[in-house]
């Protein structure tokens, strides 16, 4: 028997009154746009998981490295069709390869990733995608602030409001925020909860920690001053408050004496487990969707 029709959502985009559509900058699609082709090999460190406490759904997993945790024991690979997941990026896009290389026989298979969308253009994450045959967008908050230069809360809704016609219009399953520097507004969260669509997010900090930007130089000034003896990261729900939603993954990450007063090591450190945490993350909120 052949596959069944896949299922076409309904959604209806917000809009403004009196708004001009600004166009987003897509790549043009491949012939392999729906697969995960093989990246530039990733660095030997990734997915290795060193120091770690994890706990999940509130629930304490025994220390131990390279731990692993299956709060489901259904499969990825046990659905019909492969998991479309959308990723929002700002940067260099080392979490963006981790899922890349996650979807090409990985852990991640036979998910796939069906864009990449960045808010800033430098970002070599784009290029990433574009070595993976992965579509592209890059849309970019300038030019609406450009339109309404007096109003900046207008200018945020508008860009979302587009933001969210461009997700829903690849009729993902998943969205993943992968180092997406941008505050998302209800003019985007609101179509993609309409459509069903969940929204995963990585943060660097344990839950209530550090919420914002510069969550990992904030936790190690913190270390320094006698204030705390651990940081983490987090794979969790997005929801209106910042970095508030509900954590699927929690990884802890010990600081270490005579090796971590180094900011720049420190970071190396937690962007390790990152690569791994996002992996496994993203696999959780999967299972919980099929």
């Amino acid at each position: 028997m052949g596959r069944p029709p896949r299922r076409r959502r309904t959604w209806a985009p917000a809009t403004l009154m009196g708004r001009r559509k600004l166009p987003c900058r897509f790549s043009p699609p491949s012939p392999h746009a729906r697969r995960c082709s093989p990246p530039t090999p990733p660095p030997s460190k990734i997915g290795q998981l060193d120091v770690v406490a994890v706990t999940t759904f509130g629930l304490p997993c025994k220390s131990a490295p390279k731990t692993t945790f299956h709060p489901r024991r259904s499969s990825i690979m046990a659905t019909s069709n492969p998991t479309r997941l959308t990723v929002l990026i700002s940067g260099n896009g080392t979490n963006l390869q981790a899922l890349i290389d996650a979807c090409r026989d990985g852990p991640l298979d036979p998910a796939r990733i069906i864009r990449v969308i960045s808010n800033r253009k430098s970002a070599y994450g784009l290029q990433r995608a574009e070595n993976a045959s992965i579509p592209t967008a890059y849309h970019n908050l300038v030019s609406y602030k450009k339109l309404y230069p007096n109003d900046v809360d207008r200018a945020r809704s508008a860009y979302d409001a587009d933001l969210a016609s461009l997700v829903l219009a690849d009729e993902p399953d998943l969205v993943v925020c992968a180092g997406f520097m941008h505050i998302l507004t209800p003019l985007f969260l609101d179509p993609l909860a309409k459509a069903g669509v969940k929204i995963i997010n990585l943060h660097p900090s344990l839950p209530e920690a550090f919420k914002g930007t510069n969550a990992i130089e904030r936790a190690h000034a913190a270390w320094l001053e006698g204030k705390i003896e651990k940081s983490g990261i987090m794979i969790h729900e997005v929801i209106l408050a910042v970095d508030e939603g509900q954590p699927l993954l929690v990884v802890e990450i010990p600081f270490v004496k005579g090796e971590d007063e180094d900011l720049e090591r420190f970071e190396q450190k937690v962007h390790e487990v990152e690569w791994k945490a996002i992996v496994r993350g993203t696999k959780m909120a999967i299972e919980r969707i099929v």
